[in-house]
């Protein structure tokens, strides 16, 4: 059978706050000092019976600084009292969340060494309260990292590299993408590629982990090629476009429908103005309504953890999609079956109306 597939993607979103330095530093902050709290009841240390209250001390800082607002005076004297007070407020967050990152430090140091193990603790209770100081040391890892960017982006004005950002703390994976889309400045999800064929169907797709749309234009055919031998159509819009793309996937299939970004040579012209290709590059806009079913689906946003509940929950949507739509299939042939077998009822009354007669 010969198949003529239409290639795109899209966000699927994650359900994570908005990433800012401070709140992700008070996500590590939550998670250390509960943490600790919970691995020394283990071992019936009282040193962080008060962990409710280092919480709401730590938030009521964080809640100060989102809640202090820049000087909008002319006057350049109260914009610097300003910006004082800002940094301040950054300086007691910074350093009382660095207080409480040395005391957990320290607690599991003494945890490990058995320095503050009751000796009514149980070996169970020791491996258990052992196990939480391993998530401890990785969110106390996140929390100095975080303190490193506050530190670089307040006090010295740096501007932080995109690659040293961390958008979650509990979903890594999660990506800060702006695909230049009207009203939408950012999505923080993972992108995603669909292959959709003539009927409707989703050939293949790939969870696209740090990779954007030209990185992924001949993994995604050379694999939907391997599925299915009879493609011999694809087509793309301009952001799976590069020369090496369009010359390796023409020794793929036979034909491939990819406009080319920027200005056209005369031969370009002639391929891109012709009625085939037309006709393909308006076809290809179809893929819009897949996506807009796998959307309806449950594949606008993610509702399962970490990479690989991303990726699996991902599977579950493609599927869902490709089910509901052979639904649809079998309901038009079932409705086209009563239709013929209502006009053959017609038609044999009719005779025998006439026979009658």
């Amino acid at each position: 059978m010969e198949l003529k597939a239409k290639v795109d993607s899209y966000v699927v979103k994650s359900p994570v706050h908005f990433p800012t330095d401070i709140n992700l530093l008070w996500d590590a902050m939550r998670k250390i000092i509960t943490l600790s709290s919970k691995a020394s009841g283990k071992v019936q240390y009282s040193g962080w019976r008060q962990s409710s209250y280092n919480l709401s001390k730590v938030k009521s800082l964080l809640r100060k600084i989102t809640n202090m607002k820049h000087s909008t005076s002319k006057n350049e004297e109260k914009k610097k009292e300003r910006e004082a007070l800002i940094v301040e407020a950054y300086k007691v967050y910074m350093d009382v969340s660095t207080s409480y990152i040395e005391k957990a430090e320290s607690t599991v140091k003494d945890l490990r060494t058995g320095k503050i193990v009751s000796k009514h603790t149980s070996v169970t209770a020791y491996l258990s309260a052992c196990l939480i100081c391993n998530d401890i040391e990785n969110y106390i890892k996140d929390a100095r990292h975080q303190l490193d960017l506050i530190e670089r982006r307040v006090m010295h004005g740096e501007k932080i590299p995109h690659d040293e950002k961390l958008f979650s703390l509990f979903e890594r994976h999660v990506e800060w993408i702006s695909k230049g889309k009207a009203g939408v400045p950012q999505e923080l999800g993972v992108r995603l590629c669909v292959v959709e064929d003539q009927y409707g169907f989703i050939l293949h797709h790939r969870v696209m982990l740090k990779e954007t749309d030209e990185k992924v234009t001949i993994p995604i055919i050379w694999d939907t090629k391997n599925l299915f031998p009879g493609l011999q159509q694809c087509s793309f819009d301009k952001g799976f476009y590069s020369p090496e793309n369009k010359a390796a996937a023409k020794e793929l299939i036979e034909t491939v429908i990819m406009p080319k970004k920027g200005r056209l040579n005369k031969k370009e012209q002639e391929e891109e103005y012709s009625e085939s290709f037309k006709k393909a590059k308006r076809a290809h806009s179809g893929i819009e309504s897949a996506i807009n079913g796998l959307m309806h689906t449950g594949l606008s946003k993610c509702r399962d953890k970490k990479k690989s509940g991303h990726e699996r929950y991902v599977g579950f949507g493609i599927v869902a999609r490709n089910l509901h739509k052979l639904g649809d299939v079998i309901l038009k042939q079932e409705e086209k079956t009563r239709k013929h077998k209502e006009k053959y009822r017609k038609t044999q009354e009719e005779n025998r109306a006439k026979l009658a007669a």
